[in-house]
């Protein structure tokens, strides 16, 4: 059984838990339901935005969707999810578009800066 699939099974148990259908899902979150489907199907992995989308539309503890660890839903306000902005998204989604090289050139740098701050 494929990582994808065991999401795409807690996504559509997360769903059904919540008495929605794919398309109420779909609305909710600003996702096309087709996408949702593909999601619970195995056939895609999740995006950091559609992440976002439905853990601050639902609740949803992303640790759970992607590991199965944990509870389904959060209720730490505190909780790093809770703090994710769009513009944290989209600096995700930008350094994703660079090389593996480049990830990890500003990988490294983002944590050296963050290591001399500590001092």
């Amino acid at each position: 059984m494929s990582e994808f699939t065991d999401i795409g099974k807690r996504a559509a148990l997360f769903r059904k838990n919540l008495g929605l259908t794919q398309h109420d899902v779909a609305e909710k979150a600003q996702v096309n339901r087709a996408y949702i489907t593909h999601i619970e199907t195995g056939k895609t992995n999740p995006s950091f935005d559609f992440l976002y989308k439905m853990q601050n539309t639902f609740n949803m503890s992303i640790d759970w969707l992607l590991t199965g660890n944990g509870q389904m839903t959060i209720i730490d306000e505190k909780h790093l999810f809770n703090q994710i902005t769009e513009k944290h998204i989209e600096l995700i989604n930008q350094l994703l578009k660079n090389g593996n090289e480049k990830q990890e050139n500003l990988i490294d740098g983002i944590l050296l800066i963050l290591k001399s701050n500590e001092k």
